[in-house]
């Protein structure tokens, strides 16, 4: 049975969208003819916005004279007005070669956060008994946190997907995108029901970036938390390029 969330999505499971997590009450559900008038009409144009692949372009260029986040075309810092195209020249120091760069290595453990489940109040969402931590190795410069759904073509590089599942995590919950100082940023492009850094009671705003360091945990669904790690300097490859998921 194929439902509609209150944000628009079809959805195989009829409590929580498959797609954005969010909660689906009785008011939601459609008729078959309703249905497929809404596939074959107005839902056209939220699937646009919805899907990750017409997401609005994310800040990546770092301002050398205050660190703010800006659009890789901006040629003047939104923040404090400095102009990229004033930055010295490179200079002529040698590079590791183009297969090879060093960068610093960062990593993220996933758990079961008791506290931030009680403090989220998710009644409806049983905590699970028993959950392993996992731990992801990040690479590359643009990693999804979500969780994967074959039907819609969404495969995160961090996949929480998986027993025992967080229903309330987002396919397409939250992207961290390497910043040029090779720190990492957060930004949520629109998930149902959030995306928290640390203690803050309020959700980080939608398609904003917001700046992460190590130990910084990130808190999404009804009981996920992600811990920023930052690990010894290496070597990456371009065929290590994506996040490594470890039980442990």
């Amino acid at each position: 049975m194929t439902v509609i969330c209150p944000l628009g999505h079809p959805s195989q499971t009829t409590d929580y969208c498959d797609l954005c997590g969010g909660k689906i009450d009785d008011g939601s559900l459609k008729t078959a003819v309703e249905l497929e008038a809404h596939l074959n009409g107005a839902s056209a144009s939220r699937s646009a916005v919805s899907s990750p692949d017409t997401l609005s372009p994310l800040p990546t260029k770092v301002c050398p004279r205050c660190r703010a986040l800006n659009a890789e075309d901006d040629s003047f810092c939104e923040s404090c007005g400095y102009r990229f195209s004033a930055g010295a020249a490179p200079s002529a120091t040698a590079v590791p070669p183009a297969t090879e760069a060093l960068t610093e290595a960062w990593g993220a453990s996933v758990v079961a956060d008791r506290a931030y489940y009680d403090r989220l109040k998710a009644g409806d969402i049983v905590f699970p008994a028993v959950c392993p931590d996992r731990y992801f190795r990040l690479s590359g410069d643009r990693l999804l946190i979500g969780r994967r759904s074959v039907s819609r073509g969404i495969s995160p590089e961090i996949d929480l997907s998986g027993a025992p599942e967080d229903v309330a995590v987002s396919h397409t919950q939250a992207f961290l995108v390497r910043g040029a100082d090779g720190g990492w940023v957060i930004i949520d492009p629109g998930s149902a029901n959030g995306t928290f850094v640390n203690d803050s009671t309020d959700p980080i705003p939608t398609n904003q970036a917001v700046a992460l360091k190590e130990g910084d945990q990130v808190h999404i669904g009804a009981w996920t938390t992600l811990t920023l790690r930052k690990e010894a300097s290496s070597r990456v490859t371009p065929s290590d390029q994506g996040a490594r998921s470890e039980r442990r």
